[in-house]
């Protein structure tokens, strides 16, 4: 792994700590929004009243999307450092950033023709407990970074919902 995966490192962290301590309702949304991120030719679907920001700027690429009660949330980057790197060594890396999870399942997937794979655990801070889920995804000459999770540890909507935003996942030319 070289230096310049460590700029993703602060921007990981800020994100698994963001969520809120008091719970709010979770309701199946109808609307979805597309959202592309031109720099990585990756596009993807929130529902349209999540908070999106994109940051393309060439240091630090990225898209975070908050869910409005800030419940759950969603991130994605590509590295084109890291793609000459073993998945699991990425997906390693990834996790350092969480030093106080646990991890309990690893899968892969294949999501619109990216080969995934995920890490999902729990996530223990100032007595709050997330559920987390972490990806890499390579596709052709791409490498995707996931950080995803949601605060209601015990919720299926919730799981159903993160599922359906990363489900949504495509690449395009």
């Amino acid at each position: 792994m070289n230096g310049a995966a460590t700029l993703y490192l602060p921007v990981l962290f800020c994100i698994s700590s963001a969520f809120l301590s008091t719970p709010a309702s979770a309701q199946r949304p109808l609307d979805w929004k597309k959202h592309r991120f031109k720099s990585h030719r990756v596009e993807f679907k929130t529902p349209g009243s999540w908070r999106v920001a994109i940051n393309d700027t060439a240091s630090q690429a990225y898209i975070e999307c908050y869910s409005p009660d800030d419940q759950i949330y969603f991130f994605i980057t590509s590295a084109d450092n890291e793609k000459n790197s073993d998945p699991e060594i990425v997906l390693s890396y990834l996790k350092v950033t969480y030093t106080n999870s646990e991890f309990i399942r690893e899968e892969r997937l294949t999501i619109n023709h990216i080969d995934f794979l995920f890490s999902s655990g729990m996530n223990k801070m100032n007595e709050i407990q997330t559920f987390i889920k972490l990806g890499v995804g390579v596709y052709k000459d791409r490498v995707y970074m996931v950080d995803s999770g949601y605060s209601r540890v015990n919720s299926d909507e919730d799981e159903r919902l993160l599922t359906d935003i990363i489900e949504s996942i495509k690449v395009y030319p």
